[in-house]
């Protein structure tokens, strides 16, 4: 059984290893992808914020996890270069913030109209976009 966990254990990694690659290079050809997740198993680390015991990994393992996130869809392959990858947000996209919409408020204006005779309490309202 704890060679099972240890295979688990070893697949969770790979799988964190290639979405934080793609992550950061948005697309990147596959081949490239291999290296760079088989490099950072050798050296048991990805940058400052993941950390791990180095493990030995080869180019199946990698292509299989690889196959396992395409069909979970957190990978997709680019129309007409099947080779690159690119990993799939799952979020939501961040509003852009060189744009600013205006808010949208309503406003009730009340208009009084002059007394006259025929007429003595007459009022008219009306809601303008601001």
């Amino acid at each position: 059984m704890a060679d099972g966990s240890a295979l688990e254990r070893k697949r969770n990694v790979l799988c964190c290893l290639i979405t934080r690659i793609l992550k950061a290079e948005k697309q990147l050809h596959i081949d490239n992808l291999v290296f760079r997740v088989i490099d950072a198993c050798g050296k048991g680390k990805f940058g400052p914020g993941l950390q791990f015991l180095s493990f030995c990994c080869h180019s199946v393992d990698v292509l299989s996890c690889v196959l396992h996130l395409l069909n979970l869809g957190y990978l997709r392959r680019q129309e007409g270069r099947p080779h690159v990858l690119e990993y799939v947000s799952t979020e939501p996209p961040p509003a852009p913030t060189s744009q600013i919409q205006p808010l949208v408020a309503f406003q009730t204006v009340e208009i009084k109209m002059a007394a006259s005779t025929a007429s003595a309490r007459r009022r008219q309202t009306f809601s303008t976009f601001r």
